[in-house]
């Protein structure tokens, strides 16, 4: 594998992408915490859990298909099938489909008082993968012509 054949934006895709896996499954996105009297409690929900967790799960495997697909195509020599759109306009589209599934699931939370600073990360993690894969897309069309 030569690590050369990575550009700054590739570096960025799959550090966003990894982020948003890990913050997905570690981080919590629900943070419940109550006392009553001497007792109290406190509840922590990651992405992948909850209510919504069917939404966290999407958008993990679109995340890892995204920088799997990156990092297949960018360190290997592996011949991967052709398809019907380019594999760089393909990664924008995988990323753009986790962003909203991202949103999607923060918006459905129903109280943003509960909301841990996983779900804000993983909003800025999203935003990040989506503009640096589009800007990846941008680099190959300018490459290629």
């Amino acid at each position: 594998m030569d690590w050369k054949k990575l550009s700054p934006v590739d570096w960025v895709v799959g550090a966003a992408g990894l982020l948003l896996v890990i913050d997905l499954v570690a981080l919590p996105w629900i943070d419940v915490s109550y006392a009553y009297g001497p007792f109290g409690a406190s509840i922590t929900a990651s992405g992948v859990s909850g209510p919504d967790g069917f939404l966290g799960w999407l958008a993990l495997l679109l995340a890892l298909a995204t920088v799997a697909d990156l990092g297949l195509e960018r360190l290997t020599t592996v011949q991967l099938p052709e398809l019907p759109m380019p594999r760089p306009q393909l990664r924008a589209v995988g990323a753009g489909a986790a962003l909203v599934l991202v949103l999607l699931e923060f918006i459905l939370h129903l109280d943003p008082r509960y909301l841990g600073f996983g779900c804000w990360l993983a909003l800025i993690a999203a935003a990040v993968f989506v503009v640096a894969a589009i800007r990846s897309r941008q680099e190959g069309a300018l490459e290629r012509a």
